[in-house]
């Protein structure tokens, strides 16, 4: 889950929610001076036959929810309706269709080259690039499942710049709302 879906509730000023790990660009400073006695490590060993993704999960979830109530926090997976950009397609011509070969990947702050790369992947790389505080969740509302080869000079942080060059594949980011699964960490 990406940082643009973690909702903090109760948290009074910035530096109540730097105690729960939220911090940005602007205020690491003040988090260098209080993280030492904000810091905690999890490590949750299961054997993995044993137990499906969402039960490890709700284990781990209920294990820090235990650990947490003594500083009156819980956290959760709550739905919620956010804004999103999402990556649409504006027609049904696939122009995004690899053409085989030797599967590469490229990234940088202004360009992406990828060629064989299942479409997932750039979608989970492209978020890495563009998340920053304040800016909208990703989302693929493409459907598309195969691998694809694209190429993208732009300044992956400005969307305009981004739509501008997914135009010639047909593709679009545009704002909507969906209702997301979110981390709630509230405070009492």
């Amino acid at each position: 889950m990406d940082n643009n879906r973690l909702i903090l509730e109760g948290f009074e000023n910035q530096s109540d929610s730097l105690m729960a790990g939220r911090y940005t660009s602007k205020n690491v400073s003040l988090w260098k001076e209080i993280q030492y006695g904000n810091l905690y490590n999890y490590e949750l060993l299961l054997q993995d036959s044993n137990f499906t993704q969402q039960q490890k999960f709700e284990i781990m979830q209920e294990d820090l929810n235990r650990f947490f109530v003594s500083k009156g926090i819980s956290g959760g997976t709550e739905k919620r309706t956010l804004i999103v950009m999402a990556l649409v397609r504006t027609s049904d011509k696939d122009k995004i269709a690899t053409a085989g070969g030797v599967q590469k990947e490229e990234y940088t702050n202004y360009s992406v080259n990828i060629t064989n790369v299942p479409f997932s992947f750039f979608i989970s790389k492209f978020q890495t690039y563009y998340a920053k505080e304040g800016e909208l969740p990703i989302r693929d509302n493409t459907g598309y499942k195969g691998k694809v080869d694209l190429i993208i000079n732009a300044d992956l942080k400005d969307l305009n710049a981004v739509n501008s060059e997914l135009k010639k594949y047909d593709l679009e980011f545009i704002k909507k709302e969906e209702i997301l699964d979110v981390l709630v960490i509230k405070k009492k």
